[in-house]
């Protein structure tokens, strides 16, 4: 998480913008997860959209869904060569998938919980959080692949050399530490609780996707800098009342101030994000850190048409004068909505335990405290 607050194009906070996509997996909700994982891309996050979705996979669905790693996988490979139409295959696949919690919480207890190492075999018992454990924080980076092979010999049912194969593979997107908790999971879950396994073949249509493009001024139509909000922005970041689980930068803010940095001070932490940046750049801005100002500078002289600083900011604010301070109240709401405080337990008591592989007390629930969504 950086530490100064970053505006997306449409002015949401950008790490509230990964909370809502994962809450949007979370809630089943298609048309949310494709707004957020679009506002992240056109913002120009597409390196972090990307590592979000792995990220997200191995968290929520890999433990379940072994069998579509191997596609999911080749969808990142090729991400570069249709990066949009690939983004909403990764979503509606995961939509369409069973999801649940082992993984992410694991982690949360190894980072707050002071735990003892597991002593014995990967899969002689239930997984728990000694075996997150001695995976996370005991294993040498070095030595993971090796205790896969360990961990292979304790599963009779797998091709071995096609399991190593695609370990390995999974290895080059994210930590291994990670790819091998996710597997103690998987092949506990495998052996003890067998599922049926369903391949999942996603069309999209690329037309829909559209919708999501950024929105631009025409004044020719009467659509005004002051208007795009009216059409843009759509959900409140914490529609599913979920973004008090983590940390956020908004939270060591005072409200008024944010508010003020919404209202008037938005273009120098939207100059951060790199859409703004680059708009900023194009239309010879600069940025001043000492006044956390955007300034406008005159043209070169060698340029074909000289402009002054003043000529240069009309011409930006022309395009982008999104005047947050004018908005009306139900659009702050969507973008710098109150965020209320919400515990583990409270949160826990609401969502489906069915598919949990692992057994988790409520009383370490309890005991969790917020965190940084990594």
């Amino acid at each position: 998480m950086t530490s100064c607050p970053q505006f997306t194009r449409y002015l949401y906070l950008k790490d509230e913008v990964v909370i809502a996509l994962i809450a949007s997996f979370w809630n089943k909700d298609p048309d949310q997860a494709l707004y957020w994982a679009y506002e992240l891309y056109y913002s120009g996050f597409e390196s972090e959209l990307k590592t979000g979705l792995i990220r997200i996979y191995y968290d929520f669905y890999a433990t379940l869904n072994p069998h579509m790693e191997s596609q999911f996988l080749t969808k990142i490979a090729s991400w570069d060569k249709t990066p949009i139409k690939t983004i909403a295959s990764i979503v509606y696949s995961f939509i369409k998938k069973q999801h649940n919690y082992d993984l992410f919480l694991l982690r949360q207890m190894v980072k707050q919980f002071e735990l003892e190492p597991l002593d014995g075999k990967w899969l002689k018992t239930r997984p728990e959080s000694s075996h997150a454990k001695t995976i996370l924080e005991t294993i040498p980076s070095d030595k993971v692949e090796s205790e896969f092979i360990k961990l292979l010999d304790e599963v009779p049912f797998v091709d071995k050399d096609k399991e190593l194969k695609l370990f390995r593979k999974a290895t080059f997107v994210i930590d291994p530490h990670i790819v091998l908790l996710q597997r103690v999971l998987s092949y506990y879950d495998a052996i003890h609780n067998p599922r049926e396994k369903k391949n999942s073949y996603v069309t999209v249509d690329e037309e829909k996707l559209k919708q999501y493009e950024t929105l631009n001024t025409d004044y020719d139509s009467g659509f005004y800098p002051y208007k795009v909000f009216r059409s843009a922005v759509k959900y409140s970041v914490d529609h599913y009342g979920v973004q008090g689980l983590f940390c956020s930068l908004r939270e060591k803010i005072n409200p008024k101030k944010m508010h003020k940095m919404y209202t008037w001070d938005w273009l120098y932490y939207a100059s951060f994000t790199p859409i703004w940046k680059k708009r900023i750049i194009a239309f010879n801005g600069f940025i001043c850190h000492k006044e956390k100002k955007i300034l406008f500078m005159e043209s070169d002289t060698d340029c074909e048409a000289v402009k002054d600083a003043d000529d240069w900011l009309d011409e930006f604010y022309d395009s982008y004068g999104y005047e947050p301070d004018e908005q009306p109240f139900n659009i702050l709401e969507k973008t710098i909505p109150p965020i209320k405080p919400k515990s583990f337990s409270e949160w826990w008591s609401s969502v489906k335990k069915e598919n949990m592989i692992v057994f988790i007390e409520k009383d370490e629930i309890a005991e969790l405290e917020k965190c940084i969504y990594y």
